[in-house]
């Protein structure tokens, strides 16, 4: 990938993981990746390597997907959305 795609990949993810509410220590747990890394990624520090994007975006797909099915079960259960943590960005409701 070009190093300005690589970028731009790195600015959507960011934009993306941040609109969710996942947290980066999450993300990083799921990429295998240490959270300086990502800091210095998203910041444009430094430049991912194709298999960096790769596993970030897959990690954030799933974390998404799972965020989603967990809202849909909360919801099916009558479960306040937007309460600890379900469907929420530091207290205020995002869309999921």
């Amino acid at each position: 990938m070009e190093t300005k795609n690589l970028a731009e990949a790195m600015q959507h993810l960011r934009r993306r993981r941040l609109i969710h509410g996942i947290a980066g220590r999450l993300l990083c747990s799921r990429a295998a990746l240490d959270r300086s890394r990502l800091s210095d990624l998203e910041r444009g520090y430094a430049l991912p390597t194709d298999e960096e994007v790769a596993r970030l975006q897959g990690a954030l797909d799933e974390l998404v997907t799972t965020q989603a099915k967990v809202e849909r079960f909360a919801t099916s259960l009558g479960w306040p959305t937007g309460v600890f943590g379900i469907g929420t960005r530091r207290g205020r409701r995002t869309p999921v």
